[in-house]
C-alpha cells in the first residue's frame, strides 16, 4: 500500500513492458516480479533512466515531430492505470500493455519511414536506380517477413485466449506457483465437470499460499457436490478464519444448516450475512 514501493517496483515493470515492445515472447498474462523498497536498487534505476530517456526524447520530438511526441504520451497514459499512483490487483500484467503497443507500432512504422526515405533520397540524388529498387525490396521483404511472423503469433494466442482452460493452464506453464491461476482454472474444470483435476487445482493453489478464502470456498462447493458435508463444512470455515467477512460462505454454510435443521448455527450466518452487506 505504500506509493513510494508501487512506483519504485513500476520501474521494474517498464523494463519488463519495454521487452513486450521489442520482443513479445514468450506471452503470457500472469507474471511475477519482486517489490522494490529502495529506489537505488539497480533495476529500478535501470527503469527510471529509461523512463527519463524516452520522456527527454519525446521533449525533444515536441518541437521537430510531434507525431513522436503524441505516440509518447499515448504509450504512458494508457500505462498510467497500471504506474503504481494508485493501488492496483498485481505488479505486472501483460494484457496492461496492449493499449500502449498501438502508438508504439505507429512510432516503429514512422521509423522505418523516415529510414527508407532517408536512403531513398540520398541514392536518388545519385541516380543509382538500381540501389533503389534493391532497397525497396529489401524493405517490402523485411516487413513481410515481420508481418507473417506476428500474424502466427496472434494466431497462437488466439488459441491460448479461447477458453478459460487453455488460458490457465498457458499462465501455470510459465508461473506454476500463481495462485490465481490454479484457482480459476479449477473453476473452469469444474464446470466442465472434471471434478478430481479441479481439487488438485484447488489443493495446489491452497498449498502455494494459503492467504485467500476463494480456494477454500470453491474446494468445499465441490465437496457439497460429492455429498461430503462434513468435509465441505470445514472448508467453509477455513475460508473464514482467512476473511471473516466472505460471505459468500457465510450464504452456503446457512444454506446448508438451514437444511440439517441446526437453526443456531444458520441463525449465526444469517445474522452474519445481514451484518455484512448492510442489510
Amino acid at each position: 500500500m505504500n506509493l513510494s514501493v508501487r512506483i519504485y517496483t513500476f520501474f521494474n515493470a517498464f523494463l519488463h513492458y519495454m521487452q513486450f515492445v521489442f520482443y513479445p515472447w514468450p506471452l503470457y498474462v500472469e507474471r511475477s516480479i519482486p517489490v522494490f523498497l529502495n529506489f537505488t536498487e539497480p533495476p529500478v534505476l535501470k527503469g527510471f533512466y529509461l523512463l527519463a530517456l524516452m520522456f527527454g526524447l519525446a521533449a525533444h520530438s515536441f518541437f521537430k515531430r510531434r507525431i513522436f511526441f503524441f505516440c509518447y504520451f499515448w504509450f504512458m497514459i494508457a500505462l498510467g492505470p497500471s504506474s503504481g499512483i494508485v493501488p492496483v490487483n498485481d505488479l505486472i500484467m501483460e494484457h496492461w500493455i496492449y493499449f500502449s503497443m498501438i502508438s508504439a507500432s505507429v512510432a516503429f512504422a514512422l521509423t522505418a519511414k523516415n529510414i527508407y526515405e532517408y536512403f531513398d533520397s540520398s541514392l536518388l540524388k545519385k541516380n543509382e536506380l538500381q540501389k533503389i529498387k534493391i532497397l525497396k525490396t529489401s524493405m517490402f521483404s523485411i516487413f513481410t517477413v515481420l508481418i507473417l511472423v506476428m500474424c502466427v503469433v496472434t494466431m497462437q494466442q488466439n488459441k491460448v485466449w479461447k477458453t478459460a482452460i487453455s488460458f490457465f493452464t498457458n499462465v501455470l506453464k510459465y508461473n506454476p506457483r500463481s495462485v490465481k491461476a490454479h484457482n480459476n482454472l479449477a473453476m473452469a474444470l469444474s464446470d466442465k465437470n472434471e471434478i478430481d483435476t479441479a481439487v488438485y487445482h484447488y489443493k495446489k493453489s491452497i498449498e502455494i499460499s494459503d492467504e485467500f478464502p476463494q480456494p477454500h470456498h470453491n474446494l468445499a462447493r465441490i465437496y457439497v457436490q460429492k455429498n461430503n458435508v462434513r468435509e465441505a463444512v470445514a472448508e467453509y470455515y477455513k475460508a473464514l478464519d482467512i476473511d471473516s467477512n466472505f460471505v459468500f460462505s457465510h450464504q452456503d454454510l446457512y444454506s446448508i444448516f438451514s437444511q440439517v435443521g441446526d437453526k443456531q448455527r444458520a441463525d449465526y450466518h444469517s445474522k452474519r450475512i445481514k451484518e455484512i452487506l448492510g442489510n
